[in-house]
């Protein structure tokens, strides 16, 4: 079934595509991909799936199963893997939705760790955090000292892992006390942690006792549970290990360890998906179809009957790149596996390999020309929108800039994938299709960025020869292309000596990535970024939107945070936070290094500045000072904890080198900390310092817009 599904038979599935009525109809195309299928794979499906954990719950924390977590109790010894382990949780032990429907943990059953910013989460029920002295959002270096109540200790190292402790915003005492302990900077990769959390006490400040099982195995009673007793040699030999680090075992309320996947775990996927792809197109340029060209200075090229192309070209195609999903690559596919564990490119109908015909948008200045060259960049949209944001979002810096900027959708999370992240947050256990098209989607735009680079003047096709000529256009103009608007003169417009990335909220987040694996370029502009999904989602004002459907779907509010930590292990192939060790140092192979300027809104409520720092942390980047006003910024420094930080008043004489953050004014409600964002907060219209008048940002002059100060 997992088979035929994969294959794209879905007709005569019921929602799930879990169960198949034989009374319905299946195409002849259908079956015969599954045949095909069949046919070249030696080992049947059931022999090549793991074998998941037979236990239930966690023997440190029964209140509640897989707590604490991350947790190295739910891992099985592979020596096949970097890390020597691989992750091994059981189905009974994951979050059910509403249907009583379990997480299936397949997928994150295939790595060899847990993600290297995976917040650990505990039942803390009774604690009080201030009391108990932990460290807070806005005093992150009280982790690092001695007698800090939470310690994360690197193995490897016997370093102090710099955090920071707080409760679950979403969760009422009612549900429950889940505590987040989240890593200040990402934790390294394929290393082991020791957790150690000691002297904690009410909040009539007298000491809490650790729960029984932990007692039991610390103290070495006997607990007259096998399952606890099962744990009692690995929980010996952590204590151990903990006195050589110089924590004593008596004060401790709870202790476990953790190992973070490996560099290869993480990356082996997009990386062997980008490789491939590469090696098939040689030398040649991709192939490029231009659907729709709107000139500069055409009045009735507007989206709604503005002037969005009136200063600049506006370029509608597609550009073709292999297709290593299922079916079609369509919102919900999965990767096509092949027998090594690894994606392979998907056949047509004839077996031919077969590609996908993806959409972009770029933007050409009128100043373009061959004497005077633009420079090239790819531009990444914000959640859940499209490419055609390029238009209103470098629209003006073209212009201004002589620069060409080009966009793909952020496939996985675009615009259309709305239907499916909408049936996801339902039922996560098709997590993967999301984290998997969004691997294709960073291929797409290294594709349409190679294009770029050889100057959009070969392999290009003009695929519209009259009207209409691209139904699915967002523009209500559908003219015929008569020339390929990169070239004036028979000769390209494009500087290919460099290309750059820009991307803006979710662009900055999906642009780590590409960040990471590009290989045409070696400098990006990331605005408004940050990193690890399962942090940002519910202190975004976004989540007002998205989260009642996840709360339909996950109605025990104190397992949200558990479900989020499971589809981060996902996530991470497709956004920052997997690939952020390996950005600005330590590339990967056949990689440049990349040096990135970081672009915070100060106080963002979509964004959350915190998960802005620790990206910056993580990548190495000095902050400019002095950032903003400190009465402005009303005690929310933490953001810049941990960081270097660069003189701005010296930088006009002396240019800095490396990576970088800097803030830009924004609203703000020093009444509202860090993370609940207000309820009536005007995020969206106002985000980059314009008034809502402005929000296109493609209007020309500049001066017909109004800035809001700050």
């Amino acid at each position: 079934m997992c088979w035929l599904k994969e294959s794209g038979v879905t007709t005569g599935t019921n929602p799930a595509g879990t169960r198949y009525s034989p009374g319905q109809v299946v195409t002849r195309g259908q079956m015969a991909a599954f045949l095909f299928r069949l046919a070249a794979t030696p080992q049947s499906w059931e022999q090549d799936r793991l074998t998941p954990a037979v236990y239930d719950c966690s023997v440190l924390d029964p209140s509640t199963c897989l707590l604490p977590f991350p947790n190295n109790q739910f891992t099985v010894a592979d020596p096949g893997t970097d890390t020597g382990i691989r992750l091994n949780i059981s189905r009974a032990a994951t979050p059910a939705n509403r249907n009583g429907v379990h997480i299936d943990p397949y997928e994150q059953n295939r790595n060899d760790g847990f993600s290297p910013g995976q917040s650990l989460l505990v039942n803390l029920d009774g604690v009080d955090l201030a009391q108990s002295g932990v460290a807070p959002i806005d005093d992150m270096g009280r982790s690092l000292e001695s007698d800090s109540p939470v310690v994360i200790i690197n193995t490897v190292t016997g370093e102090f892992h710099p955090h920071w402790v707080e409760i679950d915003s979403q969760s009422t005492p009612l549900d429950g006390q889940m505590i987040h302990i989240r890593p200040a900077v990402n934790f390294d990769e394929a290393t082991r942690y020791v957790v150690a959390i000691r002297n904690l006490r009410d909040s009539g400040g007298n000491l809490v006792d650790a729960p029984a099982e932990f007692s039991a195995l610390r103290d070495g009673v006997a607990s007259g549970v096998a399952v606890v007793e099962e744990r009692r040699a690995h929980t010996e030999a952590l204590l151990n290990e903990l006195e050589g680090f110089g924590i004593a075992p008596a004060p401790l309320y709870l202790a476990w360890d953790f190992t973070v996947a490996s560099a290869r775990n993480l990356s082996e996927r997009v990386l062997h998906v980008r490789d491939d792809a590469f090696a098939a197109l040689g030398d040649a340029a991709p192939k490029v179809t231009l659907r729709q060209v709107n000139p500069a200075g055409n009045q009735s090229a507007g989206t709604g009957g503005d002037d969005d192309c009136i200063a600049f070209t506006c370029v509608f195609g597609t550009i073709e790149v292999p297709n290593y999903l299922t079916g079609t690559g369509q919102p919900g596919s999965s990767f096509n596996w092949g027998p090594d564990g690894l994606p392979v490119r998907n056949t047509d109908g004839s077996g031919r390999s077969a590609s996908v015909e993806a959409l972009f948008t770029c933007v050409i200045p009128p100043s373009a020309t061959p004497a005077d060259l633009a420079r090239p960049s790819l531009y990444g949209h914000g959640l859940l929108g499209a490419s055609v944001e390029v238009i209103f979002a470098s629209g003006l810096a073209a212009v201004e800039d002589n620069m060409v900027f080009c966009a793909a959708d952020w496939w996985g999370m675009s615009v259309f994938d709305i239907g499916n992240v909408t049936s996801l947050l339902g039922d996560l256990s098709a997590f993967n299709t999301l984290a998997d098209r969004g691997q294709q989607g960073l291929l797409n735009f290294l594709f349409l960025g190679r294009a770029l680079v050889m100057g959009m003047d070969t392999n290009v096709v003009l695929g519209c020869t009259g009207p209409p000529c691209d139904p699915n256009s967002p523009l209500s103009s559908k003219r015929p292309v008569t020339s390929n608007p990169f070239l004036v003169g028979g000769q390209s417009v494009i500087d290919t000596s460099d290309l750059f990335y820009v991307g803006n909220s979710q662009g900055g987040i999906k642009g780590g990535a590409l960040m990471a694996i590009g290989q045409d370029f070696t400098r990006g502009l990331l605005g408004v970024p940050g990193m690890n999904y399962s942090t940002m989602l519910r202190r975004s004002s976004n989540w007002r939107t998205y989260g009642p459907v996840f709360n339909a779907g996950y109605t025990d509010p104190f397992e949200h945070p558990l479900v989020l930590g499971l589809i981060q292990l996902l996530w991470d192939r497709s956004e920052a936070n997997g690939y952020a060790h390996h950005v600005t140092s330590d590339p990967y192979h056949n990689t440049p290094a990349k040096q990135v300027l970081l672009f915070t809104a100060f106080s963002d409520y979509q964004v959350a500045n915190v998960a802005t720092g620790v990206m910056a942390r993580t990548y190495g980047a000095a902050v400019r000072t002095p950032a903003l006003d400190p009465t402005t910024r009303a005690g929310m420094d933490y953001t810049l904890w941990g960081t270097s930080s660069v003189d701005g008043s010296a930088l006009g004489s002396t240019p800095f080198t490396g990576s970088a953050s800097g803030d830009v004014g924004f609203r703000h409600d020093p009444s509202r900390p860090e993370p609940i964002p207000p309820p009536d907060f005007p995020d969206s219209p106002t985000r980059m310092g314009w008034g809502p008048e402005c929000q296109r940002c493609a209007r020309w002059p500049r001066s017909s817009c109004k800035p809001m100060g700050d």
